[in-house]
């Protein structure tokens, strides 16, 4: 029972930890993205430099939302490791 919940809690930093990688990356992209709105858009390169901020505009958008379900993901994560620690409990001061 023990082990189950240091596996829990070790898969819950590595899903925060995760979160906080892509959640850097996503303000990352963002501010290239901005940074790319400050290029001439005028000339050969205006229409390269209009896909190359949306697209990067795009990706940022989409690490956000994967940052919105590993944080849902390690919630979930929480309450399960606080249910399971209850039931333990119970389970331990039966048996003695």
């Amino acid at each position: 029972m023990k082990h189950g919940q240091v596996t829990s809690k070790e898969l819950m930093d590595c899903i925060r930890e995760r979160a906080n990688i892509e959640e850097i990356y996503a303000k990352n992209l963002y501010k290239l993205a901005k940074t790319v709105s400050n290029y001439s858009l005028l000339g050969t390169f205006a229409p390269y430099w209009q896909i190359i901020k949306s697209s990067t505009e795009k990706l940022a958008s989409l690490h956000q939302q994967i940052v919105q379900k590993l944080q849902e993901i390690a919630k979930d994560l929480q309450k399960y490791v606080d249910e399971a620690h209850k039931k333990h409990k119970t389970v331990s001061y039966r048996v003695y």
